[in-house]
């Protein structure tokens, strides 16, 4: 064997073992906030935090949202619990006095998020304090979203 082979096999070695110092052989339970529940054992090529993070069955992703007065459809987007039986958001527009709804249906959850699609939104009164309630067939435990319209 040559002298730059010996030496160039030396130095992979010692880079080996110099680089091994830096490894993280730690177990995922050691790790706060994680557990070994929360990993999956397939992998369904969905980018996630951590799975179950949530424990409502729905959450919006704002808490207000603003439709502009030539807004004819507005969307309001949440997640919802993946894991569990949960198929269909019931969802109204009312005033916050508890008025006869100006608008309701149904959202569907796929893949642990829903949209609500408020289509006529042209048609909501301006300037007053709506909200939309949301609940999970089911529950007695309401999500909301306030919403504003203002007209010109």
């Amino acid at each position: 064997m040559s002298k730059r082979t010996v030496i160039t096999i030396a130095v992979n070695v010692i880079t080996l073992l110099i680089l091994t110092q830096y490894t993280n052989c730690s177990q995922v339970d050691g790790v706060s906030g994680l557990s070994s529940e929360n990993i999956g054992t397939e992998i369904d090529g969905e980018l996630r935090i951590v799975d179950n993070w949530n424990t409502k069955p729905i959450l919006f992703a704002e808490k207000s949202l603003a439709i502009e007065s030539t807004q004819e459809q507005a969307d309001v987007h949440g997640i919802c619990l993946k894991s569990s039986s949960i198929s269909k958001i019931y969802w109204t527009i009312e005033n916050q006095g508890g008025s006869e709804p100006y608008e309701f249906g149904e959202a569907v959850c796929e893949r642990g998020s829903f949209t609500i699609q408020v289509a006529d939104a042209s048609s909501l009164p301006c300037d007053q304090d709506l909200v939309l309630l949301a609940s999970v067939e089911g529950s007695e435990e309401f999500e909301h979203v306030q919403l504003d319209r203002h007209c010109q």
